[in-house]
């Protein structure tokens, strides 16, 4: 019996999204589903959309083979590269005079990149198009009396962080389970106990009484329940298993969380995080990784990787 060789699986292709994160107290199948869920392949390209200024840049060689959204991001840096990444989607980003649509579009030398300039970007667009679409993706995984079990999709945000925002999950509960209006310890984030990062999919517990708010809080506190996340990171970490001890700080003038390099100067106190992280799966050029934050802190998990010069895909 001839033996049938296994195709050789592409991360890039295989994940949606950098970043995901499941729980313990939570059946595994979903997680498996979510990581074997494929992306599209293709770039798709349309007619560039009519606008009035545009911002372009020329792709220099330190820029050759890396992400779309990880150029712009870091060329001009407008919110999150997960904005970018609806930028981008939404038809507002072309190369060579075509829009594209796919983020994870690797550069080549001299090729040059525009959007609309920051004042003429289309964000109800991306409101409307994009958000909306991934909001749809939520998914009710178990419920019971006392509290909801979802499964986040990456894109949307966990409540509004400004005014007037629109297509974030406290907006999709509140929709479809009004009763929850008034749980929990903030009215702009009824029954949510903990929180994920805009840019990160996974497990969210929500609590659908004060009763059990109180207790599933208690039990985040006393850390009886487990986290768990699974990274895709670029490169080849040195060691299999270690635990990342660098704190966190606020860089001073700016939003962007940061650990310490003796070149950045912060904007308040700096702040214990740990994180435990062990090799999941090796892949050419990428490492899957599982990891466990030890402390809560703001963006720590996307932070520490990218401190140790493998930053989440």
């Amino acid at each position: 019996m001839k033996q049938q060789k296994k195709p050789e699986v592409n991360p890039v292709r295989s994940l949606r999204g950098g970043l995901t994160r499941h729980s313990s107290v939570l059946p595994s199948p979903s997680l498996r589903r979510g990581i074997k869920q494929l992306a599209s392949n293709g770039v798709k390209t349309t007619s560039p959309k009519p606008t009035t200024q545009r911002e372009s840049r020329v792709v220099k060689l330190r820029f050759v083979g890396k992400r779309l959204d990880q150029f712009l991001a870091e060329t001009l840096p407008l919110s999150s590269r997960g904005e970018w990444q609806r930028l981008i989607r939404s038809g507002q980003v072309r190369i060579a005079g075509e829009v594209v649509s796919e983020p994870r579009l690797k550069l080549g030398l001299g090729q040059v990149v525009d959007w609309p300039k920051v004042s003429n970007l289309n964000p109800k667009e991306v409101t409307v198009s994009t958000l909306a679409k991934i909001l749809s993706e939520v998914k009710v995984l178990a419920e019971t009396d006392d509290m909801l079990v979802l499964s986040k999709p990456a894109g949307i945000s966990m409540h509004p962080v400004r005014r007037g925002q629109s297509n974030t999950l406290t907006e999709w509960l509140s929709t479809r389970y009004p009763q929850i209006l008034g749980v929990g310890e903030a009215p702009e984030r009824p029954g949510m106990v903990h929180r994920l990062d805009k840019d990160t999919s996974g497990i969210v517990l929500v609590a659908k009484t004060q009763k059990a708010f109180m207790a599933l809080k208690k039990l985040f506190q006393e850390r009886k329940i487990q986290k768990e996340y699974l990274a895709l990171v670029y490169g080849t970490v040195s060691s299999p298993s270690g635990v990342i001890d660098k704190p966190l700080g606020r860089v001073k003038g700016s939003i962007r969380r940061a650990t310490p390099d003796g070149k950045r100067t912060f904007g308040g106190e700096l702040r214990e995080a740990l994180t435990e992280y062990g090799l999941h799966t090796r892949y050419p050029q990428y490492d899957l990784l599982s990891l466990k934050p030890k402390t809560g802190r703001t963006h720590q998990i996307r932070v520490h990787l990218a401190s140790l010069g493998h930053p989440v895909v």
